[in-house]
């Protein structure tokens, strides 16, 4: 029942005309205008942007391999996904975004240690990757680690207070719990 209200959507493939990642110098202003956006639409515009630097790899090689990997896991090819992000991951251990994607693929594949190990790796080179901290709640959740997934989503709520899916995840987890406030 939970898993259902649980599950959304944060890979969005956008490729941009030139290389970015999470050492961006617009990164910094956007978040600051996610932080102060007036509702969750403005907040998703300014997401969009922070996503489609994620997700412009820093040269093309990577960039292909990035791809590659996103059409593979649209696919439902999560081994061939996988595959590639540990190439990615191999040739560019920095680029924050390779973890993401892998932490993602694990989690498809119900690998859920993996996926956590990834999110770290990930959190470690982009502490403010709401996707992979939302990403953490997700598989918190499906380890029925509610108080986890919580503090995760409110994580995600420091960083994108519209954040509407984290926001309706949070209050779906402390309705399970009986709580008001986790």
């Amino acid at each position: 029942m939970l898993r259902s209200l649980f599950l959304i959507i944060f890979l969005t493939l956008l490729p941009g005309n030139s290389f970015a990642d999470q050492a961006d110098p617009r990164l910094p202003d956007l978040f600051d205008e996610l932080k102060s956006a007036a509702d969750a639409g403005e907040a998703a515009v300014v997401e969009q942007q922070i996503w489609e630097i994620w997700h412009t790899a820093p040269n093309e090689e990577l960039q292909q391999l990035m791809r590659q990997g996103m059409d593979a896991m649209n696919n439902s090819d999560l081994a061939q996904a996988r595959s590639v992000f540990d190439e990615m991951i191999k040739l560019a251990p920095d680029y924050a975004e390779g973890w993401n994607k892998r932490a993602t693929v694990h989690y498809l594949m119900q690998n859920l240690p993996a996926s956590l190990a990834d999110i770290a790796e990930t959190l470690k080179r982009e502490p403010r990757h709401f996707g992979a901290i939302a990403g953490r709640g997700l598989v918190h959740i499906r380890g029925n680690q509610l108080a986890k997934a919580a503090e995760a989503f409110e994580d995600v709520l420091t960083i994108s207070p519209q954040n509407p899916g984290s926001q309706s995840n949070l209050d779906a987890i402390r309705e399970a719990l009986g709580q008001k406030d986790i």
